[in-house]
């Protein structure tokens, strides 16, 4: 038997037998031997995926512009751990799933030079500065 787990939306799965769904991408597939639900394997599992998928980025911003509220409400879905120094400047470590990149990039950009990444274990930075010289190619 398998099961097929999807993922719905934040904290919600679902689960099936049928072994020819389609799903994409961001739908967890976990092969099984038994035909019972064992939610602690269902656990280890997606731990396990989360672990390997997860990557994380540090921005720094301030208070310029509301900044550091528009930043915290517009990523508040993700996981993240903020710090506050020097009165008005602050630095931000995001937890994203490497599925996720292409979104964050676009989130990103938008803040323009309201911001400041300072480390990225993904491929966040780099996409960042390839859309950035693109744009610069196109006013040579």
């Amino acid at each position: 038997m398998v099961h097929h787990i999807l993922k719905c939306s934040v904290n919600t799965w679902l689960i099936s037998c049928k072994d020819n769904i389609n799903f994409s991408k961001n739908y967890l597939y976990i092969p099984t031997l038994n035909d019972k639900y064992n939610e602690e394997m269902v656990e280890s599992i997606y731990k396990q995926y989360r672990e390997n998928n997860e990557k994380e980025i540090v921005i720094e911003f301030n208070e310029e512009k509301n900044t550091a509220d528009r930043i915290l409400t517009e990523f508040s879905c993700y996981k993240k751990r903020c710090v506050k120094y020097l009165e008005k400047n602050y630095h931000m470590t995001l937890y994203y799933d490497k599925d996720d990149s292409q979104e964050l990039v676009i989130r990103l950009l938008g803040y323009g030079t309201s911001i400041k990444i300072l480390s990225d274990t993904g491929n966040v930075l780099n996409n960042v500065i390839s859309r950035l010289e693109r744009q610069l190619e196109m006013f040579n």
